[in-house]
């Protein structure tokens, strides 16, 4: 089959665009999107993934408001519209590539909308390669770039509508082999890491002039297993980039919680200068499962999963309690191990804006955390959810 993206002069393997270069379910390539107000009280996130073995698109746009989440998850048959960044009443439009991108979620039913657009003087982050094994099978195999900048434009969430103006913007677009993709993980065997526990962090902040990444996985005791960041400057400072060489990290968990409450950061940079970073919650965390996510949909299949030609299908979370997920309305708790946390940032006497994600998998005694709930320890067997 052939798009028009086989006009370009880009192909990397002997067939068509329409084709991955693997035959792995789980191949994906997806960005995702979020604005944040940096007064608190309101989130916006958003996703859109392309999965060409499994012969989909999917994509969502969630909407923390207060304490509930509006959420609206789509799907649709990936071809013959393979060239095409949308799915339903979503759409991604690139405006200048590696600048400027906008979101578009066209009102209906589902009781959201929007039109926002992210834009940057900073050049995105090109994340280190992860790549990881289980019992000799790929587990992993994903590259990413990642990128801050200001967002504007509106949101409506049923009859009220929303001014977005100098928000705080960030978006990412990777692509590669990872878990969670396709309605099964494949099982060969006991994994040692995720038996045992790990940790993986990911921040992404901005504040004048300049952007900083940071990324530290560690396991159940501590040890560092992987670390990837930068510290960079517009070109109006005309300043190198400087690559974040440690990351030491406070993380304080409320008793039976998952979800954190505070973070210090210690960031220290090739040049020796120390990014000491206080991270505080800022509106109340994602609940992943509202984006597909942790085996979500309504068929609990989670994502690239084929629901035939098109799908839209929405819901509303209560977040009001910090540890627990409900639906809206009755009440019923709502499984989401994976939640995502804008935060307000202090270093020094500035505060700022930025994202930090803690996933905690397993049995960490360092924060505190030493009982896994039993859909976690399923997930973490290959059973579902998100790796």
């Amino acid at each position: 089959m052939l798009t028009a993206l086989d006009e370009s002069f880009l192909h990397q393997a002997p067939t068509t665009f329409a084709a991955a270069a693997t035959t792995d379910h789980r191949f994906y390539d997806r960005c995702w999107f979020a604005a944040y107000d940096p007064a608190g009280g309101t989130s916006l996130t958003m996703g859109m993934g392309l999965y060409k073995n499994m012969n989909v698109a999917d994509g969502f746009c969630c909407v923390v408001r207060g304490a509930r989440q509006h959420n609206t998850r789509v799907s649709r048959i990936l071809r013959p519209e393979l060239d095409r960044a949308g799915v339903g009443p979503l759409r991604y439009d690139v405006l200048e590539p590696l600048q400027s991108v906008r979101v578009v979620l066209a009102p209906g039913e589902h009781g959201l909308s929007c039109e926002l657009v992210l834009r940057s003087t900073i050049a995105p982050f090109v994340e280190d390669r992860t790549t990881t094994e289980v019992n000799g099978r790929v587990a992993t195999d994903v590259r990413r770039y990642s990128q801050t900048g200001v967002v504007e434009g509106w949101i409506e969430v049923g009859e009220e509508r929303i001014a977005v103006k100098n928000w705080f913007g960030a978006r990412d677009h990777s692509w590669g082999v990872r878990g969670g993709v396709g309605g099964f993980e494949p099982y060969n065997g006991p994994n040692v890491l995720s038996d045992r526990g790990f940790l993986v962090t990911w921040l992404l902040f901005s504040a004048d002039g300049m952007a900083g990444y940071a990324q530290r996985n560690e396991d159940a005791d501590g040890r560092l297993l992987f670390l990837d960041g930068c510290i960079r400057f517009d070109s109006e400072r005309q300043r190198p980039d400087l690559r974040v060489v440690a990351v030491d990290q406070e993380i304080r968990f409320p008793q039976g919680s998952r979800n954190y409450e505070h973070a210090e950061l210690l960031v220290t940079t090739e040049d020796g200068a120390e990014w000491e970073l206080e991270c505080r919650p800022l509106v109340a965390p994602v609940a992943m499962k509202g984006t597909g996510y942790d085996a979500g949909f309504a068929d609990g299949k989670g994502l690239g999963v084929y629901r035939g030609r098109e799908l839209v299908e929405h819901d509303v979370y209560d977040l009001s309690a910090p540890s627990t997920v409900r639906a809206v309305p009755g009440g019923a708790v709502v499984p989401s191990m994976h939640r995502e946390q804008p935060v307000s940032i202090v270093r020094g006497t500035e505060t700022t804006t930025g994202h930090f994600s803690v996933l905690p998998f397993g049995e960490l005694p360092r924060y505190g955390l030493t009982t896994v709930p039993h859909d976690e320890r399923e997930r973490l067997r290959g059973d579902s959810g998100k790796a």
